[in-house]
């Protein structure tokens, strides 16, 4: 979340920057390549900022759709915070090698005499974070051999999650897209009067 968080932060701080630059005709060296490069990454940036927001909406449909979904009493067979290392940098070089987190929760459910197998817990939950205690909260709420209310998907009994509604990841798509797609507008007004 934090990582995302910063990215989100840095897009925000370069658009009003080279807006400003573009705005004011006093760009320096730095505001001008940051213009240049906007106007060189629009469409990219468009696209990309599409994609997000295409995505955010499939998972705002599914989330709705979640909460007409049957319900059946399901058991947690795993609840534990799983720890990783990623050997690339994600968003800085400190990134490489750091530790990432996440919650890998699993239960076990019948629907119609067929026995099955969850891991989801919200629509759009799955994310490592840096933080542990984000991953630990999410493990304290289901303990193994608890009993859960299992939402299943009618039309595929095998497509399940525990919690509806929509998990911490989507309201940062809507925003990282919106930047995105702000950025590749204005790069396009850019190279317009450029």
């Amino acid at each position: 979340m934090k990582r995302s968080r910063g990215i989100v932060i840095a897009i925000a701080c370069v658009v009003p920057i080279v807006a400003f630059a573009f705005l004011s005709g006093k760009a320096g060296s730095l505001l001008a390549t940051l213009s240049r490069l906007l106007r060189e990454m629009a469409s990219t940036l468009l696209a990309l900022g599409a994609l997000l927001l295409a995505r955010a909406a499939w998972l705002w449909r599914r989330a709705a759709a979640v909460a007409g979904w049957p319900t059946v009493a399901g058991t947690v067979t795993e609840a534990r915070v799983d720890s990783r290392r990623h050997q690339i940098a994600l968003t800085t070089y400190r990134d490489a090698g750091a530790r990432f987190y996440q919650a890998k929760i699993s239960y076990a459910y019948e629907v119609q005499g067929r026995r099955f197998q969850g891991h989801d817990v919200q629509v759009a939950s799955g994310t490592a974070e840096r933080d542990r205690r984000q991953a630990e909260i999410v493990v304290a709420r289901y303990a193994v051999g608890q009993t859960v209310q299992v939402h299943y998907n009618p039309q595929r009994p095998s497509d399940s999650l525990l919690e509806p509604g929509l998990g911490p990841l989507w309201p940062q798509a809507i925003i990282v897209a919106g930047v995105l797609i702000s950025a590749g507008l204005l790069g396009w007004l850019l190279e317009g009067r450029g």
